[in-house]
């Protein structure tokens, strides 16, 4: 799956998490070595093909304060509300700080939701997985990616759904509308 997607790298974070987390069985760390020789033998393949492998000569702060927080909420945005989608999305870094403020401050409303939900698992789980897979395409990580397009977030979508779906499961069961 790595040769096909590189996502793929981050499933064995989604096992180990869910095996710490959410598994009744709990495996211990020595299953995994086939995940971590794998990951290796790639990063290594990946790094005589690819003419720029090294990820720390990409790292641009500039643009990882001013476009990462208005990608990471366009994103979030076309989750909750999917309307006038596109194939790709022009996203210009801001001009001055004050323009990403309200993005930092919706970033820091769902961190404060993350830490208040802590303790359930499911919501935890469900948040990692939508974090982890949003890190290569959020501009955070220096993967070269400037731009947003919706089949980006794919894998995350996943954990935003789960998360959505746990909250409507807790709701009072009169009070939720199916639309």
């Amino acid at each position: 799956a790595i040769f096909s997607k590189e996502f793929a790298l981050l499933i064995p974070a989604v096992f180990l998490f869910y095996d710490s987390r959410l598994s009744d069985k709990k495996l211990p760390l020595k299953n995994y070595a086939f995940y971590i020789v794998s990951i290796i033998g790639y990063l290594a393949i990946r790094s005589f093909v690819v003419a720029s492998p090294n990820f720390l000569k990409q790292l641009d702060f500039v643009n990882l304060l001013l476009l990462s927080p208005k990608l990471v909420v366009g994103y979030l945005s076309n989750m909750i509300f999917p309307q006038h989608l596109q194939t790709m999305y022009d996203i210009a870094p801001a001009e001055r700080i004050r323009e990403i403020l309200p993005y930092i401050f919706i970033i820091v409303c769902i961190v404060i939701a993350a830490i208040y939900f802590r303790k359930k698992s499911e919501i935890l789980f469900s948040t990692g997985w939508f974090i982890l897979f949003l890190l290569p395409v959020s501009g955070l990580l220096p993967t070269g990616l400037t731009s947003m397009a919706d089949r980006y977030v794919y894998f995350s979508s996943m954990g935003f759904a789960m998360a959505l779906a746990y909250v409507i499961n807790l709701a009072d069961k009169k009070a939720v509308i199916v639309i």
